[in-house]
């Protein structure tokens, strides 16, 4: 995921990356009073120790860099994206046919020309019921 790529409107790339970071402190929140209680025996199971990003990453810094640095969203998108025969990076037609191949289409969020700005399963089934149209 790159935080400054989409939509950053309004500090958009920010907010997604307090979101993750939140989260990641929430679980180490969770993580600690887990084997806390463990140690006073009041959960059963075992102790578990963070193994990413570790104990050497703390604040809040360290934290939004090391899921910059790692954390993948937006799955693979626009890697073939749909166009205009008159677009040189359009790599699907309107029919999600690769162009310069026979009988061979593309139909996920690499076909995106955008990131769109919306959860992508709704956009994939749409694309996938135009896909089952007649070419």
């Amino acid at each position: 995921m790159s935080f400054d790529t989409g939509t950053t409107t309004d500090g958009a790339d920010q907010k997604d990356l307090n979101s993750i970071l939140q989260a990641l402190k929430m679980s180490r929140q969770a993580l600690a009073k887990y084997n806390n209680d463990l140690v006073l025996n009041t959960l059963p199971g075992s102790n578990f120790t963070e193994f990413f990003p570790g104990p050497e990453v703390q604040t809040d810094e360290e934290l939004g860099q090391y899921i910059k640095n790692r954390a993948w969203g937006h799955h693979a998108l626009c890697t073939n994206p749909i166009g205009a025969d008159s677009d040189p990076h359009a790599v699907l037609d309107s029919k999600f046919r690769v162009r310069g191949t026979q009988g061979l289409r593309v139909v996920d969020s690499s076909s995106f020309p955008r990131i769109p700005g919306v959860f992508i399963t709704a956009p994939i089934l749409v694309m996938s019921e135009r896909r089952r149209m007649p070419s």
